[in-house]
């Protein structure tokens, strides 16, 4: 492989790791570990070809990937199979990139929750839900304690948040490019 296609590999890598993972995820309402594994292995070898962004990189791009979803992921919010795939995205992209994903994909995920929730016609209920929330988050911290799981009111609907990490995915990509 030579260094100038190896970042097209990395992106069609990632790209088809993120559709299979968003279309199981549409389907199933899970991400299966196995597309995680080997979507990382992939990351990680691309990282160290010529033209790769380095394993240093790449591992601290999984890193944070995981770390700055896991919070969600132990609130509640989220699955753990989306803190995965983040981590996953995160070593094919690096640490710089990733933080720009993470935003993106919290964003894309805010705009695909409202949707969902308007689609369901539970958007009062989730508003009402995001305010106690945000209301006992705010008690807890100013109570010097970081927020109890159990003290956040519960959503049933599981949205596939698999498409809004490859919607914050991809619109890195596009910004990376431009």
């Amino acid at each position: 492989m030579s260094a100038e296609s190896t970042p097209l590999v990395a992106l069609a890598a990632t790209l088809a790791m993120l559709a299979i993972a968003v279309w199981t995820d549409l389907r199933q309402r899970r991400i299966p570990n196995r597309l995680v594994l080997v979507g990382l292995g992939v990351a990680l070898a691309l990282s160290v070809a010529p033209g790769g962004i380095g394993l240093r990189s790449a591992l601290l791009g999984m890193a944070a990937g995981f770390a700055l979803l896991l919070p969600l992921h132990l609130l509640r919010v989220m699955g753990a199979g989306d803190v995965k795939l983040m981590a996953a995205v995160g070593a094919f992209v690096g640490l710089q990139a990733v933080l720009m994903v993470v935003l993106l994909t919290l964003v894309a995920g805010g705009v695909l929750a409202l949707a969902w929730a308007l689609g369901l016609g539970r958007l009062r209920d989730v508003l009402r839900n995001v305010r106690a929330g945000l209301f006992l988050c705010a008690a807890d911290i100013a109570g010097r304690s970081l927020p109890r799981p159990e003290s956040l009111p519960t959503i049933q609907a599981r949205i596939p948040y698999a498409l809004a990490i490859a919607a914050g995915a991809v619109a890195q990509a596009w910004m990376g490019t431009t």
